[in-house]
């Protein structure tokens, strides 16, 4: 093995990054970047995206009227909609750093949970691992679409007189 990992390094493919980040362990990701500094950017960004999520909402809250009396109130050039559309890009792009957080430390998780919450002397494989939480996001997402489906059907629409 230790033959092909030469010969791919020496053609520079990504395949030899692959393998050489294998060789170095955990703490090296195929990118060059050590995964601590991959965490603390990821959780950086994550940090910049939360307050801004959370200052466009107190802005929301505070700076405009209620929202049925925003018509032709702006902000830097946005209006109470825009602001809105600005509040929920803020909030995906959060949602999807805290996923990317929560994956780069998936291990820990699985730990935490079968030493300390199960009380398992055994933990099970990562692909086990992967599995469980593979599933556990397609449940999340299923559970939040129900929840979506189930507000939609319930919402009261006012009559127009």
């Amino acid at each position: 093995m230790s033959s092909e990992v030469e010969s791919t390094e020496l053609t520079g493919s990504t395949t030899a990054n692959v393998l050489t980040s294998a060789r170095k362990g955990p703490e090296s990701i195929p990118s060059g970047i050590s995964r601590t500094m991959l965490n603390f950017l990821i959780d950086s960004l994550l940090l910049l995206s939360a307050v801004a999520m959370a200052w466009v909402t107190v802005m929301l809250i505070v700076v405009f009227p209620i929202p049925t009396r925003t018509e032709g109130w702006k902000l830097w050039g946005l209006d109470y909609n825009q602001w809105r559309q600005v509040h929920f890009g803020l909030f995906m792009l959060a949602a999807l750093l805290a996923l990317e957080h929560l994956v780069l430390h998936w291990k820990w998780v699985c730990g935490v949970i079968v030493t300390k919450i199960l009380k398992l002397k055994n933990r099970p494989d990562e692909g086990i691992q992967a599995v469980y939480g593979v599933g556990a996001f397609i449940g999340t997402l299923l559970f939040m679409g129900a929840l979506i489906l189930v507000a939609k059907l319930m919402v009261v629409i006012p009559q127009t007189p």
